[in-house]
């Protein structure tokens, strides 16, 4: 199931895009299947100042409710090699993903361009 930084993070999600939203889905499923912590969502809608205060580009996909950044501060190495594998290997035009360490730790980014 997948984990919230904040309560009103649960209504965000239901406003991602259906493509987005599918990416979350299959995210959830396969972290499930591969018996790794489920995914822990910090981040989908940003204000303008928030988005300053985060480090994050004027362009940036927060912005319309285009992006979520999930939090895998909390896996072993071995399965954040994984996770990270599975996000890179999904990566495709109009999908941006950006593995990488970050703010309060190691996030992936994913966009809906």
């Amino acid at each position: 199931m997948i984990g919230f930084k904040h309560e009103g993070l649960k209504d965000e999600l239901l406003l991602l895009p259906v493509e987005l939203l599918a990416e979350v889905h299959a995210f959830e499923d396969w972290s499930r299947e591969q018996s790794i912590k489920p995914p822990f969502v910090t981040c989908i809608l940003r204000s303008l100042s928030e988005n300053a205060m985060a480090g994050g580009v004027a362009t940036s996909l927060h912005l319309r409710g285009r992006a979520i950044d999930f939090r895998v501060i909390h896996y072993d190495l071995s399965s954040l090699k994984l996770v990270n594998a599975y996000w890179l290997k999904r990566k495709r035009p109009g999908l941006e993903v950006v593995v990488k360490r970050h703010g309060t730790g190691p996030h992936i980014h994913v966009g809906l361009k």
